[in-house]
């Protein structure tokens, strides 16, 4: 018999990539391991928990009064509001609310318009 046989210079490469992995096998799977458990932990953060989620301040919103038009049963019920002069318009689905600048309807006598209480 004759002794071990030499391989092609590709197949050398492939089983030095081979043995490379091998050799880090433990070490890549704690990788893996870890980054998944990070990836899990801070996923479940209780930032702002008190507040509901977090996402958006609570405390920023406006205390204007709105004027809501409700529709009947399964139609989504609209509100609006006056911000700066612009209209908010904003409805119970999943729609973007709609602004209109320079709204008419902000102005006094508009059906937006807040009515001043006599001194």
């Amino acid at each position: 018999m004759s002794g071990p046989r030499a391989l092609p210079a590709g197949h050398r490469r492939r089983w030095r990539l081979v043995l490379a992995v091998d050799r880090y096998r433990w070490w890549l799977l704690g990788l893996g391991v870890g980054l998944v458990a990070l990836l899990v932990l801070t996923s479940c953060s209780a930032f702002n928990d008190d507040r509901g989620i977090g996402d958006a301040p609570a405390d920023q919103q406006p205390d204007a009064d709105r004027k809501v038009w409700p529709m009947p049963d399964q139609f989504a019920n609209i509100a609006g509001l006056c911000i700066g002069g612009n209209g908010v318009y904003v409805t119970t689905r999943e729609a973007a609310p709609a602004v209109v600048a320079d709204d008419p309807e902000c102005a006094p006598g508009g059906a937006l318009a807040v009515d001043e209480a006599p001194e």
